[in-house]
């Protein structure tokens, strides 16, 4: 990054869960994304693991602006939650309708099958012929038959269908990069331990130099990758226009990691920017990029530290929805619950350019999470 976050050792936990906000104009129908995942899967992701399924609560996002009022506020989230309540109770309730049905299908079954077991076969008569008085017929018997009857069919149970096994939990160890680090040697990088590769993809509404050779070399290299997009909006708008920008510049790869919004102190010392003013409103303008991202189909998260996310924003509403990826310096921890911890700023590893005006250092990166395996699992980022 080209701006380095401060330390910080305050600490939080967040759980994620939402709901699904509108659509862009310009993206996908949500409808087209929702298949493999969302329909099926939400009621299952509540019976297990909460730890193992916080993607499935990441991508079911919250509206935004339901009652039309022209912002995202507390009345909006109250409604969101109501619906969500009703329909759950809709859902309980159908499924409690239909268990009662099954049985009672069930039930007339077994009772037709004890008729047709007790039923007494029909017995014919013997016929009797008239004989001499010397001779006499011994009336035939007829071997009694059971009377056919249907046979009974058990009611077919469907299986519900279950959320998607999510891997556990697994660390891997990464580098970020841009232009910055020049002139980089992905297959010698990969040799030196480097799991993966957090790449900038661009800033505003501008795709970056560097990205396209950067990415086709890390993917021939075999490694992980993920991208940054550096914001620089100054309102909701503007915020939205350049995930819209990302998901265009990125739609043609397969991401193993996420696709973060990097929004750091250089946007907020803008002193003509309006956001560094509003909490609330900045925190708007990252969840509508952040949702943007996601509605496009790939995995979002917000690049931060805990003093910039403390100081410029509503940090919980983030956090409720998405993972971040936190910077913290020479401490022992990430400052903050995170899906990646950014370590280092000043790290060094073969294959970067050390005649570059950043002497070769390069930004150190742990994820917690096995996002490759999330992303497949889940048929997103491309996949």
């Amino acid at each position: 990054m080209n701006i380095r976050f401060m330390i910080s050792a305050v600490y939080s936990v967040a759980t994620l869960c939402g709901s699904v906000s509108e659509l862009p104009e310009k993206l996908e129908p949500k409808e087209t994304f929702i298949g493999p995942v969302y329909r099926e899967c939400e009621e299952a992701a509540e019976k297990t693991d909460s730890v193992k399924n916080t993607i499935l609560s990441n991508l079911y996002l919250p509206g935004f602006d339901v009652n039309s009022d022209g912002v995202f506020d507390e009345s909006d989230t109250a409604q969101i939650n109501e619906t969500r309540r009703q329909k759950k109770l809709e859902a309980e309730e159908a499924a409690k309708k239909a268990e009662e049905e099954r049985k009672a299908a069930e039930e007339a079954a077994r009772i037709e099958a004890e008729k047709a077991a007790v039923t007494e076969p029909a017995v014919t008569e013997p016929e009797v012929t008239e004989t001499s008085e010397t001779e006499v017929t011994e009336p035939e018997v007829t071997e009694p038959q059971p009377e056919q009857t249907e046979a009974v069919t058990e009611p077919e149970v469907t299986e519900e269908p279950s959320a998607p096994v999510l891997p556990e939990p697994k660390q891997r160890y990464g580098v970020d990069i841009s232009g910055w680090q020049g002139k980089v040697d992905f297959d010698r990088l990969r040799d030196d331990g480097v799991e993966f590769v957090i790449i900038k993809a661009g800033e505003g509404t501008r795709v970056s130099d560097t990205f396209y050779e950067y990415i086709e070399g890390a993917k021939a290299a075999g490694l992980n990758c993920g991208v940054y997009w550096f914001s620089k909006a100054t309102s909701y708008d503007e915020a939205i226009a350049e995930a819209e920008a990302c998901l265009e510049v990125v739609s043609d790869y397969k991401l193993e990691f996420p696709v973060a919004c990097d929004y750091e102190y250089t946007a907020i010392n803008n002193l003509s920017n309006p956001l560094r003013y509003n909490k609330a409103a900045l925190t708007d303008a990252i969840l509508g990029f952040l949702r943007t991202i996601e509605r496009g189909g790939y995995y979002s998260m917000l690049y931060t530290n805990a003093d910039f996310s403390t100081r410029y924003l509503e940090r919980s509403r983030i956090t409720e929805e998405f993972d971040i990826w936190c910077a913290g310096y020479n401490t022992s921890g990430p400052g903050l619950s995170c899906g990646i911890w950014q370590y280092s700023e000043k790290g060094r590893k073969d294959g970067i350019d050390i005649l570059k005006n950043n002497s070769g250092y390069v930004d150190l990166d742990i994820a917690y999470k096995d996002y490759p395996e999330i992303m497949k699992a889940l048929h997103i980022n491309g996949f």
